[in-house]
């Protein structure tokens, strides 16, 4: 028998060797659950024999025979070599052809993490159970999940399921939604950095590197993912989700819009920050012009929080919304690379809660960006030094104009000429006497008879 026909042409006197790289307990979990469904029954209870032999038989080259699988198992050999290849397929084990005989080299099951990112098998996963068995295993396995490093195979999927991949291309979504459960999950062991205003682009692009998304798609629009990143405090997992969710899957090309809507849409609806309500929030406008400490929550707050969610958090305690006015004024704000996030946020806190506004206006807002640019605002405190300053300065200013008020009154009523001013001796009345008022009276007949 030709060497390239042995594996392809098996028969009941070949003999074989099966062996096992580790002798590690096998995830039947991951076996029953992720694999039966793909390979069916039948492959599995091959995979599981072959593993017994190999774990079992007193010396790692002892020799067995095909008839000896196809006695056991009650399989035709046609039907046992159609198993065996669906094994390779999907990683479970490899086949060597060593003179006349074939190695068999047991593989372990992939942890759940491993094998849900990786596309085709998921993929086979989600169209041999449907939608909704696919995310009942993804929600049962995925609180074991592990970290293992994936198998080599010996078929490639693709050759053993050429339709199926070519028209399951539109299923991937799903893949990249559960890659996101996924990573959410292993986000809470290992925490980036949230609300970092900088997005790590190395570590980004690191991260889509192994992803159906063309990269250079993704470099060639990093300023607005950089922007988008800082609005929202996105990381670079949570980018990276978002970002393959806004590929093209006949293309692989990123669409930039759709990553803008995704990312509004997400964020808008459920925002990752809560501020507690503003009412009770203290003024930045003090006369102290040092941040004391009923500014600490506040910088806190601002130091924490991307400005789009603070924009949203306050305007909703104040039973508003975000116009679209506001977030392009926002975004332009974020996009000039002034000022860090925390300074943006008591922008906004100042405009809508110091100065009670309904909104931000787009003057108000820019000139009081461009003042703060002019003095170098680096952080929230500078910030909120800043505003008391300007705040004790009206102060003083209006001190000021009400003692001039004061004093030009005062000078008008020492320079008043003579005749205006009232001399109480003089206003007062004389009275008649009695002669004075009997000739009055008789004046008066006088004239009323004359009538």
């Amino acid at each position: 028998m030709e060497m390239m026909k042995l594996a392809s042409e098996i028969t009941a006197d070949l003999p074989f060797v099966a062996i096992v790289d580790e002798f590690t307990d096998i995830n039947y979990e991951s076996l029953t659950n992720l694999y039966a469904p793909i390979v069916g029954s039948a492959a599995i209870n091959l995979y599981n024999l072959l593993q017994s032999m190999a774990r079992h038989s007193p010396i790692s080259t002892l020799r067995h025979t095909h008839y000896e699988l196809q006695s056991m198992l009650n399989e035709p050999l046609t039907q046992l070599q159609h198993n065996r290849q669906k094994l390779e397929a999907v990683g479970l084990m490899s086949t060597y052809e060593a003179g006349e005989r074939l190695i068999y080299r047991m593989r372990l099951p992939l942890q759940a993490t491993a094998f849900l990112q990786k596309d085709a098998l998921a993929l086979l996963l989600l169209d041999n159970v449907g939608d909704q068995t696919f995310d009942q295993i993804v929600m049962r396995l995925l609180p074991q999940l592990d970290n293992d490093d994936g198998l080599d195979v010996s078929v490639a999927i693709s050759e053993l399921y050429p339709t199926l991949l070519k028209n399951s291309v539109n299923t991937k979504s799903e893949i990249v939604n559960t890659r996101q459960h996924i990573d959410e999950h292993n986000l809470s062991e290992n925490t980036l950095e949230i609300n970092s205003d900088q997005l790590d682009v190395k570590l980004l692009l690191n991260i889509l590197t192994n992803t159906f998304v063309d990269l250079a798609s993704v470099k060639a629009n990093l300023d607005l993912i950089k922007t988008e990143s800082s609005l929202y405090g996105i990381n670079e997992l949570q980018m990276a989700n978002l970002i393959q969710k806004a590929t093209n899957l006949k293309t692989n090309q990123l669409e930039i819009n759709v990553l803008k809507h995704n990312i509004s849409k997400t964020y808008q609806s459920n925002p990752a920050t809560t501020i507690k309500s503003v009412a009770n929030k203290p003024q930045l406008q003090s006369a102290d012009n040092s941040v004391s400490k009923k500014f600490e929550q506040i910088i806190k707050i601002a130091q924490q929080t991307a400005p789009l969610i603070f924009l949203q958090q306050i305007k909703k305690q104040k039973n508003g919304f975000v116009t679209s006015g506001e977030e392009r004024l926002i975004r332009d704000l974020i996009s000039r690379h002034l000022f860090p996030n925390e300074v943006v946020n008591v922008l906004i806190y100042h405009i809508l809660v110091d100065e009670n506004n309904g909104a931000l206006n787009k003057n108000l807002t820019e000139t009081i960006a461009n003042d703060w640019s002019q003095h170098k605002v680096a952080s929230a405190a500078e910030a909120i030094n800043v505003i008391q300053g300007r705040n004790q300065a009206k102060t003083n200013k209006k001190n000021n104009n009400y003692r001039n008020n004061n004093n030009r009154k005062a000078n008008v009523k020492e320079t008043l000429p003579e005749w205006a001013k009232t001399n109480n001796k003089d206003t007062k009345t004389t009275k008649l006497s009695k002669e004075q008022q009997q000739q009055l009276n008789e004046r008066l007949k006088k004239i009323q008879t004359k009538k």
